[in-house]
């Protein structure tokens, strides 16, 4: 009886290790486990989507600085966390883990594949007669768990790298600088904690401390970076809190991991270091900051100066930086189209009718995409509009003045956000969890504030 007490899916849910849910049921190629599009000619090759339509070297500016893009990416990695079955390459060949993408024969990169690994599926899915579905090895909540993630860590090893509470933090310069940043921050507020309180001991002081950490992010999320991310979308999608809801399910949407929230066409193709005036000190190429995270050990506010100063590139096109030499020769485009297939996410026309936006019925009628030359590559890649991918069609869609994304995908983001601020009983201003003097200290919060407080000067001029 407790076994089956403590695995009641409402008891998991949000849980680390716990299932993705869905806004639509799945939708695979022989209705359980195929990838969709496997048919020949159902489905276009996902790298050729991505070299005709999604890749570009040209840069639009959005309205926000790169900051959003890396604010967005730490927050990513604190919410979510694909499993994956093992690790695929090209002389992987067919397997029940392994999609990888052929390169068709117009490529810059000649034979070969883009290599893909497959989802781990929940255990008992993807057989018999239960869809496939896919883990999220993290919490859903906002909580800073890839800031501390349960423990105590020192600033750096003896490599010269950060070690903090996710390992993707050393995967590019700014995100390793988001991380030392939130991890500085927690050491501030535990060190005056400690003063403030010295009958507490260690644990309390922890514990205490990260409660304040995950809810400053929790102020930033939902105060900033949203309202930035999907900009007059906002005000009608995501209503006014009221308080907790143990009705709302703050599990990750598929939808939203698998595509929605795959914003790499922020990420530019340089970055500056700027000086304490501004002046430049050099630049970073994208490339150069993967893996690369060193450079900021000795220059975490000329990192971020860079950031503050540098448009986010509007995330319709994705720079070839990220659809060419990405990791080798990987391409991050063609993986979140196979990505979206392997998740069994359901076409893009079905998201919009859920989103009480109309379907379309031909390429030629597509409100939110203006541009012909556009229209006219979707219609020679993809047989019909009820064949678009989710991820194609969400990325193609031209954004409203003042949002980042489109109303198909600022949709789904929202509904995501809002079931993760309702459905999380220690959400900072649920009932009980602070003092009404204490959420009004919080809700003073801003990035800007922290990145001055946590900086390596004293002032960073914003």
């Amino acid at each position: 009886m407790f076994l089956q007490f403590f695995l009641k899916s409402d008891l998991i849910q949000g849980a680390a290790f716990s299932p993705y849910i869905r806004l639509l049921p799945s939708a695979y190629d022989d209705g359980i486990n195929s990838i969709i599009g496997t048919r020949i000619g159902q489905r276009p090759n996902p790298r050729e989507v991505s070299m005709f339509l999604l890749s570009s070297r040209l840069a639009i500016p959005s309205s926000s600085n790169s900051m959003v893009m890396q604010f967005g990416q730490f927050l990513s990695h604190d919410i979510t966390r694909n499993a994956l079955e093992s690790k695929c390459t090209c002389q992987s060949g067919i397997s029940a883990f392994c999609a990888n993408v052929p390169r068709p024969p117009t490529d810059k990169i000649a034979g070969g594949c883009v290599a893909f690994t497959r989802s781990f599926p929940v255990c008992g899915t993807g057989i018999g007669n239960r869809p496939r579905e896919q883990y999220n090895e993290n919490t859903a909540f906002i909580d800073g768990s890839s800031v501390v993630n349960g423990r105590f860590f020192p600033p750096n090893n003896r490599r010269d790298s950060i070690t903090v509470g996710d390992d993707r933090a050393t995967l590019f310069l700014g995100l390793a600088a988001m991380h030392t940043t939130f991890f500085r921050l927690h050491n501030n507020i535990a060190a005056n904690m400690q003063i403030m309180n010295r009958h507490w001991n260690q644990d309390r002081i922890f514990q205490e401390t990260r409660k304040i950490v995950g809810s400053i992010i929790q102020v930033i999320t939902f105060q900033e970076f949203l309202p930035t991310l999907i900009g007059p979308f906002h005000s009608r999608l995501v209503p006014p809190y009221i308080k907790y809801d143990q009705s709302v399910n703050p599990g990750i949407l598929n939808e939203f991991a698998a595509a929605a929230y795959r914003l790499h066409g922020l990420i530019q193709e340089f970055y500056p270091l700027l000086g304490p005036n501004f002046e430049n000190k050099g630049q970073v190429p994208f490339l150069d900051g993967v893996g690369r995270i060193e450079r900021i050990l000795t220059a975490i506010d000329s990192v971020y100066r860079g950031f503050i100063a540098t448009p986010a590139r509007s995330p319709q096109r994705i720079t070839t930086s990220v659809t060419e030499r990405l990791f080798g020769d990987t391409d991050l485009a063609t993986v979140n189209i196979q990505r979206g297939r392997d998740h069994g996410l359901r076409p893009y026309n079905d998201y919009r009718k859920l989103c009480q936006l109309k379907p379309i019925v031909n390429f030629d009628e597509w409100p939110e995409v203006t541009q012909e030359v556009v229209r006219k590559r979707v219609a020679q890649l993809y047989r019909t509009p009820d064949d678009l991918d989710l991820y194609v069609g969400g990325v193609l869609e031209e954004p409203i003045e003042g949002s980042l994304v489109g109303p198909t995908f600022a949709c789904i983001i929202a509904e995501q956000f809002v079931r993760l601020r309702d459905g999380d009983r220690f959400y900072f201003e649920n009932e009980g969890i602070f003092s009404s003097s204490q959420v009004a200290a919080l809700k003073e919060v801003t990035l800007s504030w922290i990145l001055c407080e946590t900086g390596d000067r004293q002032v960073l001029h914003l």
